[in-house]
């Protein structure tokens, strides 16, 4: 009897230390996700600047990858390329890219054109890695951008 009533008290406390350590790494992981989110704000922010003044449509994801243990971020940029004597051929040129936000290395990147929500010309590629559209890109990508 006393061997049961040790046994349950030692997988009680085994419990109580993993439930333990299962909310103090919930509380890292947010400090972490944080850190990661003013981490990528700051290295955007000269970027924000450039971006009003070419007239361009600019933003950026950040995401903090417990799996890998990195803060990314996607910078999405969009402009508008008119051409004022055929409004009909005006299109968009798209481009995606992204940061490891630790070292400020760039992983991916994909240039496009959009002309009436069809893909067009493009490049793309993530970690040397060529893909053929916009939807491969982000299969590739959501190992960094998903956990």
């Amino acid at each position: 009897m006393k061997t049961h009533f040790t046994l349950t008290l030692f997988f009680i406390g085994v419990l109580f230390l993993a439930t333990e350590s299962k909310a103090a790494s919930a509380t890292e992981e947010y400090a972490l996700s944080e850190r990661c989110g003013k981490r990528a704000e700051e290295f955007y922010r000269e970027a924000k600047k450039e971006a009003d003044r070419a007239s361009r449509i600019w933003f950026y994801e950040n995401h903090y990858s417990r799996t890998l243990n990195r803060c990314f971020a996607v910078e999405i940029s969009r402009s508008f390329a008119e051409n004022k004597s055929d409004t009909a051929k005006s299109y968009w040129v798209v481009t995606y890219s992204l940061f490891d936000m630790n070292d400020h290395k760039q992983f991916a990147e994909y240039d496009g054109t959009e002309h009436w929500g069809i893909e067009e010309k493009m490049a793309c590629e993530v970690k040397g890695v060529s893909c053929r559209s916009k939807k491969e890109w982000d299969n590739l990508v959501k190992v960094y951008m998903q956990d």
